[in-house]
């Protein structure tokens, strides 16, 4: 399992989300964004995206 992190995501059109604190999967053509929280994931069609960055945010002590 991935640590938590800051993740944006940027569509093919141009456009862009960012999503805070969540993890993320590839799986059946879709980007799964997964937030900490336990709250269902966003599905995101790959087709539609360009490419992604995930930052991992710091662990708090």
């Amino acid at each position: 399992m991935m640590a938590p992190s800051h993740l944006t995501v940027y569509y093919s059109d141009g456009s862009d989300t960012s999503f805070d604190d969540v993890t993320y999967r590839v799986s059946d053509e879709y980007l799964y964004v997964e937030p900490s929280s336990g709250a269902a994931a966003t599905p995101i069609e790959l087709f539609s995206v360009y490419s992604w960055v995930a930052k991992t945010s710091p662990l708090a002590a």
